[in-house]
């Protein structure tokens, strides 16, 4: 191991859990324990990983997290690294402001093939952005010579003092989680296709009485409330525009996830609009 590597690991532990989301399009390095990589069913890939160290500043925590892109069971299509279950256990236990999925491209997905849950490894110059006020993680493409951009295992002989008190402290948070053998976060998306009892039909209209309807906006409609369940492209394709309608949502997060469907700009316009009648 070169000293350079040396050098870029202990940059990346000195790395300041508490000024986490106050940073904005800014490149940084830090030290991680890995937690799962995960694929979309749009093919993108994400790197999961956490720091034993719940993210600050704490003021900011809610409205940056309301606004944080995270991996959801309707996006998830397989894991390419699943989670160790104790791991695995930590994030549902102490909360998503532990966890950072980043999304990552081209050459440096070739090394998520070679890692696994609880490995330690760097991440250099790792991009913290926003893309329609969503924040984003990202590991462009680019090698180290031209871009200073890796992700680098970190040597189980790698015997520095900051290190070894970095491993403890992953070490002494997972010592609090127990029960976790039969942990599982998302569904692999074959097991729901085989079983057709897991979830409703994509897309099917939902009408409770005259009055109330669920994923279901037709044009012309008498219902006095209109309920939206998830952010799904089959649930919102007969979103009205123009209708001056309000339309509840169980989370504001799903709000932020709309940027990834066409017409997103004018429906998040309406959900906005909604909400602030609620």
């Amino acid at each position: 191991m070169t000293m350079s590597l040396e050098n870029r690991i202990l940059k990346g532990l000195d790395f300041d859990d508490a000024t986490y989301y106050s940073l904005s399009h800014v490149y940084t390095s830090l030290v991680v324990q890995v937690h799962s990589v995960v694929v979309t069913q749009k093919g993108f890939k994400y790197l999961r990983v956490w720091r034993a160290r719940r993210f600050g500043p704490a003021k900011l925590s809610e409205e940056k997290e309301e606004c944080t892109f995270r991996v959801t069971q309707e996006i998830f299509k397989s894991y390419l690294v699943p989670p160790d279950p104790q791991i695995g256990k930590a994030i549902e236990y102490f909360g998503k402001p532990y966890l950072l999925e980043i999304a990552v491209y081209d050459n440096h997905q070739e090394v998520l093939k070679t890692i696994k849950s609880g490995d330690f490894i760097l991440l250099e110059n790792l991009h913290i952005g926003s893309k329609n006020k969503v924040i984003t993680l990202i590991i462009h493409g680019g090698g180290y010579a031209a871009y200073n951009r890796e992700i680098a295992p970190i040597p189980t002989d790698f015997v520095d003092p900051k290190m070894r008190l970095f491993r403890k402290r992953c070490r002494r948070m997972l010592e609090q989680v127990t029960n976790y053998e039969n942990y599982e976060e998302f569904v692999e998306q074959e097991e729901l296709e085989e079983n057709d009892n897991s979830f409703a039909e994509p897309y099917k209209n939902i009408m409770i009485g005259d009055e109330i309807a669920v994923n279901y906006f037709p044009k012309s409609s008498p219902c006095s409330y209109h309920f939206l369940t998830n952010i799904h492209p089959e649930y919102i394709r007969d979103l009205d525009l123009t209708a001056d309608r309000i339309v509840y949502c169980k989370s504001i997060q799903k709000i932020f996830r709309l940027a990834q469907f066409p017409r997103c700009k004018s429906i998040i316009r309406v959900l906005l609009k909604a909400s602030k009648r609620l």
